[in-house]
């Protein structure tokens, strides 16, 4: 089909962010205004189709996420040293894909920030200062970042295979026996004594970024990009998630403090013991013994100052939980059903 501005040249439809001579993250007052100025030199003829068909896709959300996702997808192409193989992962900064290294074969863990926009991309190289001179177990290690051709960042990690605790749950409706949930949530406390002592709040764990690893009763805690280096009175949440974070981010936009991933981790011990229903109700499971359910009950309490723990005493307290639940302060190895 030819153009009607341009007889004898085939109509191709351009990338939407190209027809609108803006940057694919440019804000939406952007777009409006590139649309409008465009809109009067083309007021008439398959142009006009076009920046409306473009215009009508940017400016609303979720018809951008999806053509972001499509145009964005890495999957086959090389970035640096690393091929993309597939996409194991979508989350509220970006893309998370398995990849390789071209020369080794070795997997990694491939984190475009596919959905931030110039002003924010700093968050993915604050997550990679976080975590580049950290060394824990439950921490994944950081191998490189590198600047995508389409000018966003890529932070290349350590892969690590397993389900999340959201994964296994949505699988097999709950961790049992509940012992389980005492060791996931000791490595839990180790990593957090570790980051807090760092001067480092995660300040968005929850199911979705706790990666179990059964077999060896290990974990890793992923998903950096909301934590918050030495948080003070004037840090301000980068974000939080619904249910598993406490009334300090979700309402009063206070500062991240130790005491909210504390919080987090008493929601994501509910969401393992019962799964969704018992987090929507903030409903401690009663199948559990009292001494593990007391132990939940003061990590959730709404009011942060009652939250004033430090890692290493609830680590301590966990295991004194331990023997009075299940006999034993250790696991014992005590294989997960898979």
């Amino acid at each position: 089909m030819a153009d009607q501005e341009n007889p004898g040249i085939t109509n191709v439809i351009p990338d939407h962010y190209d027809l609108l001579e803006v940057h694919p993250q440019a804000r939406i007052e952007v777009i409006e205004a590139a649309f409008q100025a465009l809109l009067a030199l083309h007021p008439n003829g398959a142009r006009t189709a076009q920046l409306r068909e473009a215009h009508e896709t940017l400016a609303d959300p979720k018809r951008r996420r999806a053509y972001d996702r499509e145009r964005t997808d890495l999957v086959g192409t090389v970035i640096g040293s690393y091929r993309v193989v597939e996409q194991i992962a979508e989350g509220a900064i970006g893309i998370t894909y398995r990849g390789e290294h071209i020369l080794t074969g070795l997997p990694v863990c491939v984190k475009h920030c596919a959905w931030l926009d110039a002003e924010t991309n700093a968050t993915l190289v604050h997550e990679a200062k976080l975590l580049w001179g950290l060394a824990h177990f439950a921490l994944p290690v950081i191998h490189d970042i590198i600047r995508c051709a389409d000018g966003r960042i890529a932070l290349i990690m350590q892969y690590v295979p397993g389900p999340t605790i959201a994964q296994y749950v949505e699988k097999h409706g709950r961790i049992d026996p509940p012992v389980h949930v005492t060791w996931i949530a000791e490595r839990i406390l180790n990593a957090l004594w570790y980051l807090h002592d760092h001067d480092i709040v995660h300040g968005d764990l929850k199911p979705q970024n706790v990666i179990l690893q059964p077999k060896d009763h290990l974990l890793k805690i992923v998903d950096f990009g909301l934590a918050m280096a030495k948080p003070t009175a004037h840090s301000e949440n980068a974000g939080y998630t619904p249910r598993f974070s406490p009334p300090e981010q979700q309402h009063l936009h206070g500062p991240l403090v130790s005491a909210s991933d504390f919080y987090a981790l008493g929601m994501t011990m509910v969401y393992a013991l019962g799964g969704m229903p018992c987090v929507e109700r903030r409903e401690i499971p009663t199948h559990i013994p009292a001494p593990l359910r007391a132990f939940i009950k003061k990590l959730i309490v709404l009011d942060v100052r009652e939250r004033k723990f430090r890692a290493n005493v609830l680590l301590e307290e966990l295991g004194r939980v331990r023997v009075e639940s299940f006999g034993s302060a250790h696991s014992n190895m005590l294989p997960l059903p898979t």
